[in-house]
């Protein structure tokens, strides 16, 4: 990568360094950097490259470049909707947390293409995929011996070590360098696909490929529901996708050998008599269960089913923030049962007391907030995923949205890089298609000319 945005060689290379450490520390949001519950600390490194960008920002050629502008109608429309009804509703403090969110990401999607449409790379994703790979071997290492702790293979005080220092909450699960087990998982799910692409491009392969191995086999045994989640969608995006090519008997037997393999497994798991969480929570499993008895399950199923209610029902949107308004007035109109179980000690709860409800889904978030003006982002998303120029890299893309099925920050980090990433490759494979036009254009020109 070669940035080429000033005539100072420094400070371009001031802006590449940044740029890698803020790649380095993308597996790092738990740190006590920032007040709030994600705590990104690559942050800061991409808003110091914003700052030093500020006098170039509005000199960018941005022809040819007119689909960041559905994110900024999008942000432009959304604050002024929210400030109109925070206002009317008294709710200036959600509104301002919406705001200073959406704001971020503003900074951030700004930063990050004009970095990538303005510096030269050899292979761009190459070059990611190898970056990704590296920011995340010691996080690996570092979950790893947390895995081996909570499993008592190693001392447990090395556990205890590692929650304390790099935030996790999760004293009983494996955290590794995050908040908690669902966000590891989160994090392993996405640094997979640069270990698979270096293994199938045969760089540094056997390396990459042990921990692609270690990476599987702790996400497995994570018991992360959100993870699991996340996993089977993905799964079945893929199986239809692959399926939708050529419909054969041969391709139904996969999925139908996997849901039965699933099935005995657990019919197996419900006759071990234990205690231990996991097993337990494995034995309980059924949606019945999970949205009646279960305070993560009804919350990662039903809280994004009550955001698209709430679209449905304010079709121009409640306002930024104010999720967490509405949020009571829906539990107890049509999911009312959780109040009571767990004798009233569950996030629900908090929730309510605290007017601190996310939909934990960002786009059922931004459809209840927004609602119809939330289009513009997803045209602005579509925009994005839309890869045809390198088939595996917008699988990954597409994978790395799904992760936000169950995540409502709308600057998280690998999320924000995987789609402008994606967005300036799909830039890059139009001014190519452009540029042929106007070359075969002109030639067609001046043969008719002799």
């Amino acid at each position: 990568m070669e940035v080429k945005i000033y005539e100072n060689a420094t400070l371009n290379k001031i802006i590449y360094y940044l740029f890698l450490i803020a790649i380095f520390l993308i597996p790092y949001d738990a740190l006590p950097v920032l007040p709030s519950l994600y705590k990104p600390i690559s942050l800061f490194p991409l808003v110091a490259i914003f700052i030093i960008l500020i006098p170039k920002i509005f000199m960018i050629d941005l022809h040819g470049k007119k689909n960041l502008f559905y994110f900024y109608g999008f942000y432009i429309i959304s604050v002024v909707e929210g400030v109109l009804i925070a206002s009317s509703k008294h709710s200036m403090s959600l509104f301002f947390d919406f705001f200073v969110t959406l704001s971020i990401a503003l900074v951030l999607i700004t930063t990050l293409y004009i970095l990538l449409t303005e510096s030269n790379f050899e292979n761009k994703i190459e070059w990611f995929a190898k970056k990704i790979a590296i920011a995340y071997y010691f996080p690996v290492i570092v979950a790893l011996l947390d895995f081996l702790s909570v499993y008592r293979v190693l001392p447990g005080g090395i556990s205890e070590t590692i929650h304390s220092i790099f935030g996790g909450q999760q004293h009983a699960r494996v955290n590794g360098v995050t908040f908690e087990a669902s966000w590891l998982s989160m994090h392993l799910f996405f640094s997979s696909f640069s270990y698979f692409y270096l293994i199938k491009n045969n760089i540094s392969r056997i390396r990459n490929l042990v921990f692609l191995i270690i990476e599987v086999i702790i996400f497995c045994l994570l018991f992360s529901m959100q993870g699991y989640m996340i996993a089977i969608i993905f799964g079945a995006f893929l199986w239809l996708r692959w399926i939708l090519k050529d419909i054969t008997f041969k391709k139904l037997i996969i999925p139908i050998s996997s849901l039965s393999i699933i099935i005995i497994g657990l019919a197996v798991i419900k006759n071990i008599k234990t205690d231990i969480y996991f097993i337990a929570r494995l034995q309980n499993l059924s949606l019945d269960y999970l949205l009646h008895s279960d305070a993560s399950g009804y919350i990662r199923i039903l809280n994004p089913t009550m955001g698209l209610l709430m679209g449905v029902h304010h079709p121009l949107g409640i306002g930024g923030g104010n999720y967490a308004i509405y949020y009571e007035e829906y539990v107890m109109k049509y999911f009312p049962w959780d109040i009571d179980f767990f004798g009233g000690n569950n996030e629900i709860v908090d929730y309510i007391n605290n007017t601190s409800a996310g939909a934990k889904c960002l786009y059922a978030q931004l459809i209840a907030e927004n609602g119809i003006f939330s289009i513009l982002y997803f045209i602005f998303l579509y925009k994005c995923i839309c890869i045809k120029k390198n088939e595996y890299f917008g699988i990954w893309t597409i994978a790395t949205c799904l992760l936000m099925l169950q995540f409502e920050t709308v600057f998280y980090i690998p999320y924000i890089f995987m789609i402008i990433i994606s967005l300036s490759i799909n830039e890059e494979k139009i001014n190519e298609t452009n540029s042929e036009f106007e070359i075969n254009n002109q030639q067609s020109n001046e043969g008719g000319t002799i």
